[in-house]
């Protein structure tokens, strides 16, 4: 990818939020990371892993801004992960206009099955949100059906699995460059670009 975009997302992490509370700042940093992906390139947005659809209500409108399109893929299976068993029908609630207009297709499944993958793989995304399981080789699999996507924020670092697969997937994609501040204490999320 190229060097301005490798710069602006090191920018957007370098950026103060107003904001104490870590999942906003996150959800900031991943607005602005889609919008510089959605207006400078091809494609539309994909969020691996919705939960209750914060993130989602974000980035819906900025893909409707731009005549993109987001897909959100989750199974939404409980209890796993954060899941307790609200979060679809909050999801559902929170994401119903832009269900409507057609801006929002959401597929309650597990990302990895075959035909996903083949989709993944074959769509163009401008923006690959990968924020599902927090299993290695599930989130692998992630990364690697959206390895073409111009910019891919992976969410929990922290999870030895997932840094792992992040290593791994980076590793395989000696085009790109591993973007993260490590400055950040917490180190939850981290960039392919």
């Amino acid at each position: 990818m190229d060097l301005y975009l490798r710069e602006q997302i090191k920018a957007i992490l370098r950026e103060p939020i107003e904001s104490d509370d870590t999942k906003v700042q996150r959800r900031v940093r991943w607005f602005k990371a889609a919008e510089i992906a959605v207006k400078h390139w091809t494609g539309d947005i994909v969020e691996i892993g919705a939960l209750a659809g914060e993130t989602t209500a974000l980035l819906c409108p900025l893909a409707e801004a731009y005549g993109r399109k987001v897909l959100v893929i989750d199974p939404w299976l409980a209890p796993t992960h954060d899941v307790a068993g609200w979060e679809h029908a909050v999801f559902m609630t929170r994401t119903k206009t832009w269900r409507k207009n057609g801006v929002l297709e959401v597929i309650k499944d597990i990302s990895q099955k075959p035909e996903h993958i083949r989709r993944l793989a074959n769509e163009r995304w401008a923006f690959a949100l990968v924020d599902g399981s927090h299993e290695h080789n599930d989130a692998f699999c992630d990364l690697m059906a959206v390895r073409h996507a111009v910019v891919i924020a992976v969410d929990d670092m922290d999870k030895p699995g997932i840094r792992l697969a992040y290593d791994k997937a980076l590793a395989m994609m000696p085009e790109r460059e591993g973007v993260f501040d490590e400055n950040i204490a917490w180190k939850w999320e981290g960039y392919i670009v």
